[in-house]
């Protein structure tokens, strides 16, 4: 898989109504007559903070020499909270859980992933929970949208699940070392704790760590489906310029959820938007040479350089130098631009890429999802526009 390369019910917790009324002594309260009766302890509050704070008694502090008048506050803010407020009525629902520990992800089911360490060549069992969310805090910025960081959660997630199933029918890349996947941009940046601590710092950890680990938890086990099955290539990428492309045009195989969609009005934020990266002809020439051939690239002049073709998702399909003809996939990695869309123009000896986006961009787009995310996507919404026929469901289901 791979960005520019690369069970379980959500854990929350919210309060629910238990209807339109509740029994008490036998008799059923309605909202109303109940909201009064929240109302009058919160009243008589009220009126004991208000001569509390403007009268000179010795309300000040007890014999104690504790502060009566902030015990009177605090209970006061406590029955407030009870209550939902001074006017009665239930606790908001605004859907956030509460933090949880990366030790408390880990336990929430009894899946793991084999993660090959190709430093060390150590094979590591990590809870399928806590690599996803090392996953994510390597592969994404944590300051992105939350329902982003849930939907680069729920990818990752499934493409560790679709290699554990390629590894059990003896078809992963990494059957031979013994392991899922492995820690690089090959597979999917994994780091572990320790080492986003040394990399990230100890503030990242204690405030960016704890917001990944919250759109994993609110996303436990979910991965994505088509057709029935597991999605096998949940790609993805950093950003994907006005389109993302059909996976053929990029790679080898025709695959029916990655299709080329619009992403453009959702990449205002992107830093790949326009990226200018100039060359010098001979060095051009020298990297032709290096990649195709002496003779090849010698045929190379100001005159002779121009696009071929595009596609659908606005790559560059085709492009002439001198008598090569090679991909805009070809290019951009022989001269490491950002993405294969690419304008190109040549000015003396200078020939001037300006690319858009970055990636192989196929799949879904990082900066697509957090810009839609901010004009009110939720991650299903974001998952479904950048696979296309997917659905969402518990895995193993």
């Amino acid at each position: 898989m791979r960005k520019g390369t690369g069970l379980f019910r959500r854990m929350t917790v919210r309060r629910r109504s238990s209807g339109s009324g509740r029994k008490q002594n036998g008799r059923t309260f309605g909202r109303k007559s109940g909201r009064l009766m929240n109302a009058l302890p919160v009243a008589v509050f009220t009126i004991l903070l208000i001569i509390c704070t403007f009268s000179n008694a010795p309300f000040e502090n007890g014999e104690d020499g504790k502060e009566v008048l902030s015990s009177v506050r605090n209970v006061l803010g406590d029955l407030l909270s009870s209550h939902g407020g001074a006017g009665g009525g239930e606790t908001a629902d605004d859907g956030s859980d509460e933090d949880t520990t990366l030790k408390e992800l880990a336990a929430i089911s009894g899946e793991t992933i084999r993660v090959l360490m190709t430093e060390t060549g150590e094979i590591r069992e990590v809870p399928l929970e806590e690599y996803t969310a090392c996953v994510v805090a390597s592969e994404m910025p944590a300051d992105f949208e939350m329902e982003a960081l849930k939907a680069q959660a729920v990818a990752a997630r499934t493409y560790a699940a679709a290699r554990k199933k390629d590894f059990e029918e003896d078809q992963c890349a990494h059957s031979d070392d013994g392991a899922y996947v492995c820690d690089s941009t090959h597979c999917q940046v994994y780091r572990d704790e320790a080492a986003l601590e040394e990399v990230k710092g100890g503030q990242w950890m204690k405030e960016s760590f704890l917001k990944i680990l919250r759109a994993v938890s609110q996303t436990a086990g979910e991965v994505l489906y088509y057709g029935g099955e597991l999605v096998e290539q949940p790609l993805f990428f950093s950003s994907g310029g006005d389109r993302t492309e059909n996976s053929e045009d990029v790679f080898v195989s025709t695959i029916p959820y990655l299709r080329s969609v619009e992403s453009g009005d959702y990449e205002a934020e992107s830093p790949y938007n326009s990226v200018k990266t100039e060359i010098g002809l001979q060095e051009l020439r020298s990297e032709l040479a290096a990649g195709y051939g002496e003779a090849e690239a010698q045929s190379v002049t100001p005159d002779n350089i121009s696009i071929l073709g595009r596609t659908e998702g606005g790559a560059v399909s085709e492009i002439r130098f001198g008598d090569l003809t090679l991909t805009g996939r070809q290019v951009r990695e022989l001269l490491n631009l950002k993405s294969a869309d690419f304008e190109i123009s040549v000015t003396g000896d200078t020939v001037t890429f300006v690319t858009s986006g970055s990636g192989h961009r196929v799949g879904l787009s990082q900066y697509g999802a957090d810009g839609m995310a901010e004009q009110g996507s939720d991650y299903t919404e974001i998952l479904s526009h950048y696979y296309s026929g997917i659905n969402i469901g518990q895995i193993g289901k």
